[in-house]
């Protein structure tokens, strides 16, 4: 590895970020690589890859954000937040509901359709009935994106 790799400001995020999601030993390994969050293939190769995709938007002071904390590292879910933006954007602040009819969290077969819901800072919100779990997932989609919106 380069010094200036090392020396890069991105370089810590994106390392803390793989140790989070693939060093069991660590501390909040629980919360990241224990729960099945991976970093996407391209990021976790490639620390450049990372820096190619998430720079431009970097500001000193905010920290790396998943928009959907039930997703994985990815481009598209990620963005530069502030530590407040972040910590409302916790699992146990945002979460779907874990019991499914489906096998997709959030989504229920009701009869024919299918009901969409979650939990958003501890109140319970359904979302709307579908015909189809593909419409369900993007609703779901569709809510997060609106609600976490990046910064500008």
């Amino acid at each position: 590895m380069h010094t200036f790799m090392k020396n890069h400001p991105l370089y810590s995020v994106w390392r803390s970020m793989i140790k989070r999601c693939y060093h069991a030993n660590r501390k909040d390994y629980k919360w990241y690589g224990a729960k099945g969050v991976t970093v996407c293939i391209e990021w976790k190769s490639d620390f450049w890859a990372f820096v190619a995709d998430m720079e431009s938007t970097y500001q000193k002071g905010l920290t790396l954000d998943r928009i959907d904390p039930t997703l994985n590292y990815t481009k598209s879910n990620c963005r530069w937040t502030t530590w407040t933006t972040q910590q409302n954007n916790k699992r146990n602040e945002h979460t779907v509901f874990s019991t499914s009819t489906t096998g997709i969290r959030g989504i229920t077969k009701e009869g024919n359709k299918f009901k969409v819901r979650l939990t958003d800072n501890k109140n319970r919100i359904t979302l709307g009935i579908v015909s189809s779990i593909e419409e369900g997932v993007k609703l779901l989609q569709s809510y997060k994106e609106s609600k976490y919106a990046p910064l500008e």
